[in-house]
């Protein structure tokens, strides 16, 4: 079977291949003039029209001038709103960081990193600029940064939506309990 499709293949090149010109061009030299070195072929059996009547001149009719009529459109702009994730994890602080975190039970989270380095990383800049911080490690091992911790569902929520503008994927962590 694969000798035949080979075949085939080969006898549909060989028919292309065959069928190709083999009439060279001569070159122009580019700036020369091009002289007919010999009268035009004429083919026997063709009779000519002489047309007889002169051509008649068309009226073309004159466009209507088009008046620009500024169209306001509104746009509002096109406001992607990602899903509210939520997360229940049972967690622990560091030694060294502040325990007050464990008070709250909903938080919001902004980074999660396996190794520590990172998330103090992200620490350091949150506290610069202002907030108040705080990093937990899940059961898993996995550092969880915290910018804001609250006392209800709906608080979490609504600090969520305001923090998203800068930290896209956040989201909320519900603390289970041991």
């Amino acid at each position: 079977m694969k000798k035949l499709i080979g075949l085939i293949f080969c006898a549909v090149l060989m028919m292309g291949v065959s069928c190709r010109s083999k009439k060279n061009l001569a070159e122009i030299p580019s700036g020369g003039d091009i002289v007919a070195t010999s009268e035009p072929e004429m083919i026997p059996n063709m009779d000519l029209v002489k047309n007889t009547q002169p051509a008649q001149p068309v009226a073309q009719p004159e466009p209507e001038p088009v008046k620009e009529v500024p169209v306001e459109v509104e746009q509002e702009p096109v406001v992607e709103e990602k899903a509210i994730v939520t997360r229940s994890e049972a967690f622990t602080v560091p030694e060294g960081q502040d325990t007050q975190v464990m008070n709250r039970n909903f938080h919001v989270v902004v980074g999660s990193f396996r190794n520590k380095s990172n998330a103090d990383g992200l620490f350091a800049t949150l506290r610069s600029e202002g907030y108040s911080p705080a990093i937990v490690v899940n059961e898993q091992g996995m550092y969880r940064v915290l910018i804001v911790s609250c006392d209800n569902y709906q608080e979490a929520r609504a600090q969520l939506s305001s923090i998203r503008s800068r930290f896209a994927d956040a989201w909320v962590l519900v603390q289970k309990k041991n």
